[in-house]
């Protein structure tokens, strides 16, 4: 549980630094000691609140005809990949 915690605190302090590289970061710690089909899910639900903040923060600059069609992808992608495992 311990590693979980710190690859998940390791993920996303690099993400909040620059936008990205927690799905470079939290699977690559996890991958010595779990299975990929119980990281994936954990990242993904992990993932979408901290780009729905990062979005927030930026909301002046982007524009809902762009970043409104890509989450509602996104949620569908989740449910559809948490519904089969």
């Amino acid at each position: 549980m311990y590693l979980w915690i710190i690859a998940a605190a390791a993920a996303y302090f690099i993400k909040g630094l620059c936008g990205f590289a927690n799905t470079l970061v939290f699977p690559s710690i996890l991958s010595f000691g779990a299975s990929n089909a119980n990281i994936s899910p954990i990242d993904l639900l992990l993932g979408y609140p901290t780009n729905l903040v990062l979005t927030g923060k930026n909301r002046k600059s982007l524009d809902p005809k762009g970043y409104l069609p890509l989450a509602t992808l996104v949620l569908a992608g989740i449910s559809l990949i948490l519904k089969n495992l």
